[in-house]
Protein backbone atom coordinates (compact mmCIF):
# COMPACT_ATOMS: atom_id res chain seq x y z
CA UNK A 1 0.00 0.00 0.00
CA UNK A 2 1.52 3.51 -1.14
CA UNK A 3 0.49 7.45 -0.09
CA UNK A 4 -0.25 9.30 -3.56
CA UNK A 5 -0.65 12.85 -3.21
CA UNK A 6 -3.11 13.87 -5.74
CA UNK A 7 -4.16 17.09 -7.16
CA UNK A 8 -8.10 17.09 -7.98
CA UNK A 9 -10.53 18.76 -9.01
CA UNK A 10 -13.86 19.41 -7.76
CA UNK A 11 -17.26 19.49 -8.96
CA UNK A 12 -18.04 23.11 -7.77
CA UNK A 13 -14.70 24.00 -9.97
CA UNK A 14 -11.91 24.01 -7.32
CA UNK A 15 -8.74 22.49 -7.02
CA UNK A 16 -7.70 20.81 -4.45
CA UNK A 17 -4.62 18.36 -3.26
CA UNK A 18 -5.54 15.31 -1.34
CA UNK A 19 -3.49 12.68 -0.26
CA UNK A 20 -5.17 8.75 -0.55
CA UNK A 21 -3.33 5.28 0.73
CA UNK A 22 -3.58 2.97 -2.46
CA UNK A 23 -2.10 -0.20 -4.00
CA UNK A 24 -1.30 1.05 -7.04
CA UNK A 25 -1.71 4.56 -9.57
CA UNK A 26 -4.73 2.83 -11.41
CA UNK A 27 -5.97 1.92 -7.69
CA UNK A 28 -5.93 5.40 -6.67
CA UNK A 29 -7.48 7.53 -9.84
CA UNK A 30 -10.34 5.42 -9.60
CA UNK A 31 -10.77 5.70 -6.52
CA UNK A 32 -10.93 9.81 -6.75
CA UNK A 33 -12.66 9.40 -10.12
CA UNK A 34 -16.07 7.36 -8.25
CA UNK A 35 -15.84 10.06 -5.79
CA UNK A 36 -16.49 12.67 -8.74
CA UNK A 37 -12.84 14.20 -8.49
CA UNK A 38 -11.17 15.52 -11.69
CA UNK A 39 -7.59 13.54 -11.23
CA UNK A 40 -4.96 16.22 -12.84
CA UNK A 41 -1.92 14.77 -11.23
CA UNK A 42 -0.86 11.76 -9.34
CA UNK A 43 2.61 11.78 -6.98
CA UNK A 44 3.58 8.63 -5.29
CA UNK A 45 4.93 10.37 -1.58
CA UNK A 46 8.86 10.29 -2.38
CA UNK A 47 8.53 9.14 -6.20
CA UNK A 48 7.80 11.23 -9.38
CA UNK A 49 4.85 13.03 -10.77
CA UNK A 50 2.52 10.67 -12.82
CA UNK A 51 0.41 13.15 -15.36
CA UNK A 52 -1.58 11.01 -16.95
CA UNK A 53 -1.47 7.43 -17.78
CA UNK A 54 0.81 6.38 -20.95
CA UNK A 55 -1.15 6.06 -24.08
CA UNK A 56 -1.67 2.46 -25.19
CA UNK A 57 -4.18 3.56 -27.34
CA UNK A 58 -4.34 5.99 -29.86
CA UNK A 59 -7.07 7.28 -32.19
CA UNK A 60 -6.40 9.05 -35.54
CA UNK A 61 -7.55 12.50 -35.55
CA UNK A 62 -9.49 12.20 -38.64
CA UNK A 63 -11.72 9.87 -36.70
CA UNK A 64 -11.92 12.13 -33.53
CA UNK A 65 -12.18 15.04 -35.09
CA UNK A 66 -15.23 13.28 -37.33
CA UNK A 67 -16.59 11.87 -33.74
CA UNK A 68 -16.73 15.57 -31.95
CA UNK A 69 -18.60 17.14 -35.30
CA UNK A 70 -21.62 14.67 -35.10
CA UNK A 71 -21.57 15.13 -31.22
CA UNK A 72 -21.68 19.14 -31.44
CA UNK A 73 -24.71 18.66 -34.45
CA UNK A 74 -26.51 16.43 -32.29
CA UNK A 75 -26.10 18.43 -28.77
CA UNK A 76 -27.27 21.69 -30.49
CA UNK A 77 -30.21 19.99 -32.20
CA UNK A 78 -31.20 19.24 -28.65
CA UNK A 79 -30.76 15.80 -28.10
CA UNK A 80 -29.48 14.38 -24.26
CA UNK A 81 -25.78 13.54 -23.94
CA UNK A 82 -26.82 9.73 -23.32
CA UNK A 83 -28.49 9.44 -26.30
CA UNK A 84 -26.28 11.03 -28.41
CA UNK A 85 -23.27 8.75 -26.74
CA UNK A 86 -25.27 5.95 -27.64
CA UNK A 87 -26.30 6.89 -30.87
CA UNK A 88 -22.88 8.13 -32.02
CA UNK A 89 -21.37 4.51 -30.31
CA UNK A 90 -23.75 2.68 -32.94
CA UNK A 91 -22.35 4.26 -35.61
CA UNK A 92 -18.77 4.66 -34.92
CA UNK A 93 -16.69 2.21 -36.84
CA UNK A 94 -13.20 3.03 -35.60
CA UNK A 95 -12.69 0.04 -33.05
CA UNK A 96 -10.77 2.08 -30.40
CA UNK A 97 -12.88 4.68 -30.18
CA UNK A 98 -16.12 2.64 -30.06
CA UNK A 99 -14.78 0.18 -27.13
CA UNK A 100 -13.92 4.00 -25.11
CA UNK A 101 -17.67 5.11 -26.25
CA UNK A 102 -18.93 2.33 -24.84
CA UNK A 103 -17.26 2.58 -21.34
CA UNK A 104 -18.04 6.31 -21.19
CA UNK A 105 -21.58 5.22 -22.68
CA UNK A 106 -22.05 2.95 -19.15
CA UNK A 107 -20.11 5.65 -16.93
CA UNK A 108 -23.14 8.46 -18.27
CA UNK A 109 -26.08 5.69 -16.99
CA UNK A 110 -24.62 5.61 -13.47
CA UNK A 111 -24.21 9.58 -13.23
CA UNK A 112 -21.24 10.68 -14.20
CA UNK A 113 -20.72 13.68 -15.86
CA UNK A 114 -19.12 13.67 -19.70
CA UNK A 115 -16.31 15.21 -18.76
CA UNK A 116 -15.73 12.78 -16.06
CA UNK A 117 -16.21 9.70 -18.10
CA UNK A 118 -13.42 11.36 -20.93
CA UNK A 119 -11.17 12.26 -18.25
CA UNK A 120 -11.52 8.57 -16.98
CA UNK A 121 -9.56 7.82 -19.84
CA UNK A 122 -6.94 10.48 -19.61
CA UNK A 123 -4.22 8.45 -21.55
CA UNK A 124 -6.57 8.79 -24.94
CA UNK A 125 -8.17 11.92 -24.63
CA UNK A 126 -6.04 15.46 -24.52
CA UNK A 127 -6.02 17.19 -20.98
CA UNK A 128 -7.23 20.71 -23.42
CA UNK A 129 -10.47 18.39 -24.66
CA UNK A 130 -11.21 17.18 -21.16
CA UNK A 131 -10.86 21.00 -19.66
CA UNK A 132 -13.16 22.12 -23.25
CA UNK A 133 -15.79 19.92 -22.10
CA UNK A 134 -15.80 20.40 -18.39
CA UNK A 135 -16.25 24.07 -19.22
CA UNK A 136 -19.08 23.52 -21.84
CA UNK A 137 -20.87 21.40 -19.20
CA UNK A 138 -20.57 24.21 -16.47
CA UNK A 139 -21.41 26.83 -18.97
CA UNK A 140 -24.07 25.33 -20.72
CA UNK A 141 -22.56 26.23 -24.03
CA UNK A 142 -21.21 22.63 -24.78
CA UNK A 143 -21.33 22.41 -28.50
CA UNK A 144 -19.87 25.95 -29.27
CA UNK A 145 -16.78 24.74 -26.98
CA UNK A 146 -16.99 21.36 -29.52
CA UNK A 147 -16.71 23.71 -32.24
CA UNK A 148 -14.01 25.85 -30.95
CA UNK A 149 -11.77 23.02 -30.35
CA UNK A 150 -12.55 21.37 -33.17
CA UNK A 151 -11.32 24.91 -34.98
CA UNK A 152 -8.39 24.75 -32.75
CA UNK A 153 -7.27 21.27 -33.63
CA UNK A 154 -7.74 21.48 -37.93
CA UNK A 155 -5.28 24.87 -37.39
CA UNK A 156 -2.54 22.85 -35.17
CA UNK A 157 -2.85 19.78 -38.00
CA UNK A 158 -2.71 22.13 -41.08
CA UNK A 159 0.13 24.17 -39.12
CA UNK A 160 2.29 20.99 -38.21
CA UNK A 161 1.51 19.47 -41.99
CA UNK A 162 3.14 22.88 -43.54
CA UNK A 163 6.22 22.57 -41.26
CA UNK A 164 6.53 18.69 -41.84
CA UNK A 165 5.80 19.44 -45.84
CA UNK A 166 8.61 22.51 -45.49
CA UNK A 167 11.10 19.84 -43.98
CA UNK A 168 10.32 16.73 -46.09
CA UNK A 169 12.66 18.40 -48.77
CA UNK A 170 16.04 19.69 -46.81
CA UNK A 171 15.83 16.52 -45.36
CA UNK A 172 15.96 14.23 -48.57
CA UNK A 173 18.16 16.68 -50.07
CA UNK A 174 21.00 15.92 -46.76
CA UNK A 175 19.80 12.06 -47.20
CA UNK A 176 21.12 11.95 -50.97
CA UNK A 177 24.24 14.07 -50.42
CA UNK A 178 25.21 11.37 -47.44
CA UNK A 179 24.48 8.87 -50.03
CA UNK A 180 26.63 10.70 -52.66
CA UNK A 181 29.72 11.32 -50.49
CA UNK A 182 29.46 7.64 -49.47
CA UNK A 183 29.32 6.40 -53.15
CA UNK A 184 32.16 8.61 -54.19
CA UNK A 185 34.54 7.77 -51.12
CA UNK A 186 33.90 4.30 -51.15
CA UNK A 187 33.97 3.07 -54.70
CA UNK A 188 34.65 5.97 -57.08
CA UNK A 189 37.77 7.53 -56.18
CA UNK A 190 39.23 3.94 -54.99
CA UNK A 191 38.93 3.01 -58.79
CA UNK A 192 40.26 6.20 -59.72
CA UNK A 193 43.03 5.89 -57.91
CA UNK A 194 43.92 2.22 -59.30
CA UNK A 195 44.20 3.99 -62.84
CA UNK A 196 47.01 6.93 -61.27
CA UNK A 197 49.13 3.65 -60.23
CA UNK A 198 48.71 2.00 -63.53
CA UNK A 199 50.32 4.91 -64.75
CA UNK A 200 52.57 5.49 -62.01
CA UNK A 201 52.08 8.93 -60.99
CA UNK A 202 51.53 10.25 -57.60
CA UNK A 203 47.83 11.12 -56.19
CA UNK A 204 47.37 14.63 -55.70
CA UNK A 205 47.43 15.57 -52.48
CA UNK A 206 43.05 16.05 -51.89
CA UNK A 207 42.68 12.65 -53.77
CA UNK A 208 45.20 10.83 -51.08
CA UNK A 209 43.55 12.84 -48.03
CA UNK A 210 39.66 11.53 -49.07
CA UNK A 211 41.31 7.84 -49.74
CA UNK A 212 42.65 7.79 -46.20
CA UNK A 213 39.35 8.84 -44.48
CA UNK A 214 37.76 6.13 -46.97
CA UNK A 215 40.23 3.51 -45.39
CA UNK A 216 39.89 4.60 -42.10
CA UNK A 217 35.91 4.53 -42.28
CA UNK A 218 36.10 1.12 -43.72
CA UNK A 219 38.32 -0.16 -40.93
CA UNK A 220 36.20 1.29 -38.05
CA UNK A 221 33.02 0.51 -39.54
CA UNK A 222 32.26 -3.06 -37.72
CA UNK A 223 32.74 -1.15 -34.16
CA UNK A 224 31.56 2.61 -35.51
CA UNK A 225 27.57 1.39 -36.68
CA UNK A 226 26.96 -0.33 -33.86
CA UNK A 227 28.69 2.60 -31.71
CA UNK A 228 26.25 5.56 -33.41
CA UNK A 229 23.32 3.07 -32.95
CA UNK A 230 23.79 2.83 -29.43
CA UNK A 231 24.88 6.44 -29.20
CA UNK A 232 21.20 7.46 -31.06
CA UNK A 233 19.31 5.25 -28.71
CA UNK A 234 21.32 6.47 -25.78
CA UNK A 235 20.24 9.78 -26.69
CA UNK A 236 16.88 8.82 -27.58
CA UNK A 237 16.48 7.59 -23.57
CA UNK A 238 18.20 10.36 -22.51
CA UNK A 239 15.98 12.78 -23.56
CA UNK A 240 12.97 10.62 -22.26
CA UNK A 241 13.92 12.44 -18.87
CA UNK A 242 13.60 15.67 -17.92
CA UNK A 243 17.06 16.97 -17.41
CA UNK A 244 17.46 15.40 -20.73
CA UNK A 245 14.42 16.57 -22.63
CA UNK A 246 15.48 20.41 -21.28
CA UNK A 247 18.64 19.96 -22.29
CA UNK A 248 18.11 18.38 -26.10
CA UNK A 249 15.25 21.02 -26.64
CA UNK A 250 17.40 23.50 -25.48
CA UNK A 251 20.29 23.23 -28.03
CA UNK A 252 17.25 22.88 -30.99
CA UNK A 253 16.22 25.90 -29.79
CA UNK A 254 19.81 27.21 -30.67
CA UNK A 255 19.70 25.79 -33.92
CA UNK A 256 19.89 28.78 -36.74
CA UNK A 257 16.07 28.78 -38.70
CA UNK A 258 14.78 26.06 -37.21
CA UNK A 259 14.85 27.33 -33.44
CA UNK A 260 12.87 30.10 -34.18
CA UNK A 261 10.03 27.91 -35.99
CA UNK A 262 10.27 25.90 -33.28
CA UNK A 263 9.51 28.68 -30.73
CA UNK A 264 7.25 29.91 -32.92
CA UNK A 265 4.67 26.80 -33.33
CA UNK A 266 5.24 26.56 -29.03
CA UNK A 267 4.12 30.27 -29.04
CA UNK A 268 1.28 29.57 -31.60
CA UNK A 269 0.39 26.65 -29.72
CA UNK A 270 0.04 28.15 -26.21
CA UNK A 271 -1.82 31.25 -27.46
CA UNK A 272 -4.53 29.05 -29.49
CA UNK A 273 -5.09 26.45 -26.49
CA UNK A 274 -5.06 29.59 -23.96
CA UNK A 275 -7.61 31.59 -26.19
CA UNK A 276 -9.56 27.97 -26.52
CA UNK A 277 -9.90 27.24 -23.18
CA UNK A 278 -10.73 30.79 -21.95
CA UNK A 279 -13.73 31.28 -24.48
CA UNK A 280 -15.05 27.98 -22.95
CA UNK A 281 -14.73 29.67 -19.56
CA UNK A 282 -12.21 28.02 -17.71
CA UNK A 283 -9.96 30.18 -15.14
CA UNK A 284 -6.86 31.65 -16.19
CA UNK A 285 -4.70 29.91 -13.69
CA UNK A 286 -6.22 26.56 -14.62
CA UNK A 287 -5.80 27.67 -18.45
CA UNK A 288 -2.58 28.45 -18.37
CA UNK A 289 -1.65 25.38 -16.92
CA UNK A 290 -2.85 23.17 -19.15
CA UNK A 291 -1.79 25.37 -22.28
CA UNK A 292 1.57 24.45 -20.81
Amino acid sequence: MAVYICRVGTTGGEIVTRRIEAIAEDDARHRLEREGYHVFALKREGGLTLNFRPRLRTLKIEDFLHFNQQLAALVRAGLPILQAITLLTRRQKNAVLRSVLQDIEERIREGTPLSQAFAAHGGLFPPLYVASVTAGEKAGNLDEVLLRYIAYTKQMVTVKRKIRSAATYPIFLLIVLIGLVSVMTGFVIPRVSLLYEDFGRELPVITQVVLSISHAIKESLPWLLPSLIGGVLGVAAWRRTPRGRLTVDGLLLRIPIVGPIIRDLAVTQLARSLATLLQGGVTLVESFRIAS
